[in-house]
């Protein structure tokens, strides 16, 4: 279970990471230089950055229940980060087939989520399959 913490957890800070500065670089300056609303581009800047910071502090939690060795007083916080993990790379998915499935792999995201969700849903999915 260790392991499996530690892999979702580093995979988070990256998620975040990637997400503030890719984003910022691409979709947020891209955003910056249309002709939208100030704000609503001012909206679309702060939610963009309350999933970076959702990501940043999930990945803190966990941080702290790996050091201080208490996964199985956590489970609960555990299970919790990785159903929104999967929740929304699950979203992420629908919408891409949704809209324009040829994006698919164009837009990879939903995929470190999904991962993210599954490494830290793992001792859920084993008594599913059992």
């Amino acid at each position: 279970m260790k392991n499996r913490l530690i892999i979702a957890t580093i995979l988070l800070f990256i998620a975040a990471i990637i997400h503030c500065i890719g984003g910022e670089l691409t979709d947020i300056n891209s955003l910056m230089n249309s002709s939208i609303a100030q704000n609503l581009k001012i909206e679309i800047r702060a939610v963009w950055y309350l999933v970076a910071i959702d990501f940043f502090v999930s990945g803190i939690y966990l941080v702290f229940i790996i050091q201080k060795g208490i996964m199985n007083k956590n489970i609960l916080l555990i299970n919790f980060i990785g159903f929104r993990m999967l929740l929304y790379g699950i979203t992420f998915l629908i919408l891409i087939l949704y809209i324009n499935s040829e994006l698919l792999f164009s837009i990879p995201q939903w995929i470190l989520l999904l991962i993210i969700g599954i490494l830290l849903e793992w001792n859920i999915f084993l008594k599913m399959i059992k």
